[in-house]
């Protein structure tokens, strides 16, 4: 990780009226996926109303090619009706979560999840979902801004 990791415990990440889509990928097929989702978020008149958040789940390899489960979930600023893939939630909140920011290249992200899967491992603690990375700044990056995440996984409460 490019700065000082802080690795905090018993962190709450909570959003109303969120849109997701969850779907089994190639790494080649994400960018479609997403600009797919984005299009349809828009085209319903829904204006997005905070930081794209992303999480994989799996990843396995389908005939000789890795397949990623990945989500996607945005906080929009209304109701609206969604069909499959897609989804609409009215909360979506991970509760006593171990949280860390993560600032630098997205493609070293590894390296803070490697971090936090050391502490969980370290305190003996038990992951219950995947590492949920919120990218606080995505739609400053265009104007040049480094990126940086906010990175939530869950722990399993009976293990504090």
């Amino acid at each position: 990780m490019n700065t000082a990791t802080t690795i905090e415990q018993g962190k709450t990440l909570r959003y109303e009226k969120v849109a997701s889509f969850r779907g089994k990928l190639t790494a080649s097929e994400i960018n479609d996926a997403l600009q797919h989702f984005v299009r349809k978020l828009q085209e319903s008149g829904a204006q997005k109303a905070g930081p794209m958040i992303s999480a994989t789940h799996s990843v396995e390899i389908v005939n000789g090619e890795q397949m990623l489960d990945i989500e996607f979930l945005v906080a929009i600023d209304r109701v609206i009706e969604l069909n499959s893939p897609y989804k609409f939630k009215d909360v979506f909140q991970l509760v006593n979560a171990l949280y860390t920011r993560y600032v630098g290249d997205p493609n070293k992200i590894e390296d803070a999840y490697n971090e936090l899967f050391t502490y969980i491992l370290r305190h003996e603690l038990q992951q219950i979902t995947s590492v949920y990375n919120v990218n606080v700044n995505d739609d400053k990056i265009q104007y040049g801004e480094s990126p940086f995440f906010d990175l939530y996984i869950s722990i399993n409460p009976n293990n504090i």
